[in-house]
């Protein structure tokens, strides 16, 4: 097992706890914008991914058995923390 300076980071180092990427794609295997999958990710002070979460409308409703997504995705947050490569 890798100890975590062997393992590259994902943002800058000292930023503390947070959101350095969002994207979120349109689902539209129901209604017109029906909803969106959002995903995103935290990394943590040392600058490692800490956490990754996929809510689906901000978890407002429930994930549908299908989803069928855009490509593109229609909003995308990149934190200035975020090493970009």
């Amino acid at each position: 097992m890798s100890t975590p300076g062997e393992v590259a980071g994902i943002s800058a180092v000292g930023r503390g706890y947070g959101l350095v990427f969002e994207a979120d794609f349109r689902n539209r295997s129901g209604p017109e914008d029906a909803g969106s999958l959002e995903i995103l990710l935290f990394s943590d002070d040392s600058g490692h991914l800490s956490y990754v979460e996929i809510d689906y409308c901000g978890n407002g409703l429930l994930m549908p058995e299908h989803l069928s997504l855009e490509l593109t995705p229609y909003n995308v947050f990149r934190s200035d923390a975020l090493i970009q490569v």
